[in-house]
């Protein structure tokens, strides 16, 4: 059997928002449990899922959508509408700031 890394516990400096401390409690858990194999799994597995993906290199997305990005994003995102930066938000944006980001949504109920 492989050897699983313990994670220790660092409190930190403030609360997340998010993340409540028994939610926290899971996350160690699981991964005391499992380690990260499943996460890097996904990244071991890079050059099978591009393949797999090759069939829709040039598809575009459909759907309407809001994201901040670089101006080539426009060219696969037709339906882009807008986009926005939240300052202080960070990669969990929707957790971060849950009232901005839907106030942003709003535009998905013209559609």
């Amino acid at each position: 059997m492989a050897a699983v890394a313990t994670i220790e516990h660092r409190s930190v400096s403030a609360p997340l928002p998010w993340l409540s401390e028994a939610d926290l409690a899971e996350c160690i858990r699981d991964f005391e449990r499992g380690g990260f194999r499943g996460g890097f799994n996904r990244y071991r597995n890079l050059e099978r899922n591009l393949d797999l993906l090759a069939p829709s290199a040039n598809a575009r997305i459909r759907q309407p959508a809001m994201r901040s990005a670089v101006e080539a994003l426009a060219t696969v995102l037709p339906g882009l509408r807008h986009t926005a930066i939240l300052k202080g938000a960070g990669h969990r944006v929707q957790q971060e700031a849950p009232d901005d980001v839907n106030a942003l949504l709003q535009f998905l109920g013209a559609l």
